[in-house]
């Protein structure tokens, strides 16, 4: 209860437990959370403010002295394959039994540049940022490949030693405490926002992804093909989606959503979207009309 998580959150222990993407964050920040004793400051779900009023949201930030650090989480399990410049990323979990699942997800390089982007137009570009993408420890790459200096992509348990190096190698202090906890507070209006907000976000993220697969090279979108050269639909055959008139995406890690049924509980017998990654990513969405 004391944490900064909490504080800046409200999300109970409880809560975090039982949600993987909460817990991805909050782990995250248990590994970074000493550098508070440094005067560091750490801020969560920062909607920040787009020219055409919707917003993108990062997961985490770390104002310091060297610069901001701007943290993409990932609370992914199994391969995880891609290229930088790629739109779309893979990953790959095989079962005891040997059966392969690949499921497509938008590029966290990308989506984090996008989130650095504006936060630039919101603070000004002379201040140095830099992108962190965190994938959990559950995971190893297969295929991944990085060409600019500007990201990071790591796993949790390597995420502080990598944050150490790139600390080391800026000799510049660029911020005074003062400037530190000026821009963390003006920030902290981006995050403590109403419900209203983060569903505003919600529904403009799902257009944005829908609207940028539609143009993907001015066609329709082949289906992916993993780095072991098989094609692959995401889906496994007792998971393959119901006919749908348009292609949605989860706006939360990019994943495609599918029409499915619920089993059991007080809604038992509705359909609804949910995402196509459960239960790695536990998304879901009213089916309206």
């Amino acid at each position: 209860m004391n944490t900064t998580y909490y504080k800046m959150t409200g999300i109970p222990y409880d809560i975090v437990m039982s949600d993987k993407g909460k817990l991805g964050e909050y782990s995250l920040y248990l590994t970074f959370r000493h550098l508070e004793n440094y005067g560091m400051r750490f801020l969560f779900n920062v909607y920040v403010p787009k020219p055409d009023g919707s917003t993108t949201e990062i997961d985490m930030l770390t104002v310091s002295c060297k610069g901001i650090f701007v943290f993409e989480n990932k609370n992914y399990s199994g391969f995880i394959s891609g290229y930088e410049d790629n739109e779309f990323w893979y990953q790959t979990i095989t079962t005891k039994s040997g059966k392969r699942t690949v499921t497509e997800f938008y590029n966290p390089v990308k989506q984090n540049r996008t989130h650095v982007k504006y936060l630039k137009k919101l603070l000004g570009d002379g201040l140095p940022m830099y992108s962190v993408i965190v994938f959990s420890d559950d995971c190893s790459f297969q295929g991944v490949k990085l060409n600019y200096i500007d990201t990071t992509v790591v796993n949790r348990a390597y995420a502080l030693d990598a944050f150490d190096y790139i600390y080391g190698q800026i000799n510049n202090d660029y911020l005074s405490v003062e400037d530190i906890n000026g821009i963390s507070d003006y920030l902290s209006h981006f995050s403590n926002v109403d419900q209203s907000v983060r569903n505003a976000h919600i529904e403009n993220v799902s257009r944005y992804v829908y609207k940028d697969t539609l143009a993907y090279n001015g066609q329709s979108r082949p289906a992916p093909v993993d780095f072991f050269g098989y094609s692959m639909n995401g889906y496994t055959a007792s998971e393959a989606p119901e006919k749908q008139t348009e292609q949605l995406f989860c706006p939360v890690c990019g994943n495609k959503l599918v029409i499915r049924t619920a089993k059991k509980g007080r809604n038992t017998g509705v359909r609804f979207y949910g995402c196509s990654a459960y239960p790695v990513c536990n998304y879901t969405r009213k089916i309206e009309g």
